[in-house]
């Protein structure tokens, strides 16, 4: 789980950098702590390291921004839950309290 909030700008600023197609951010899970990052060879790189209650495997997953931006612009709740089991496989991301609404995302294959 993460603070919606301070999950959406943390996704804005490393965007920032995003020029290519796939618009790659990347996230790096360990115990209460995601990484949301992106690089751009040109440019450079951008991280933004936020509070998160996580305390499974270390993990790195591939997104494209843009598919987890949307969603946040109809989720209301502070807290949001990201749910998956593998880095590899689709995501879900849902409203702490509301079952009504969910978003499955899958991530980008990374080499």
């Amino acid at each position: 789980s993460v603070n919606r909030q301070v999950f959406e700008e943390a996704l804005r600023r490393v965007s920032v950098l995003i020029e290519n197609k796939t618009r790659s951010v990347f996230f790096q899970l360990a115990a209460n702590t995601l990484v949301v990052s992106s690089e751009e060879s040109d440019i450079g790189k951008a991280h933004d390291e936020i509070a998160c209650e996580y305390d499974g495997p270390e993990m790195t997953m591939t997104f494209n921004y843009f598919y987890l931006l949307e969603p946040l612009k109809v989720i209301n709740d502070e807290m949001i839950d990201i749910a998956f089991n593998d880095p590899k496989k689709a995501v879900i991301l849902k409203p702490r309290n509301d079952t009504r609404y969910l978003n499955i995302i899958m991530p980008l294959q990374s080499e």
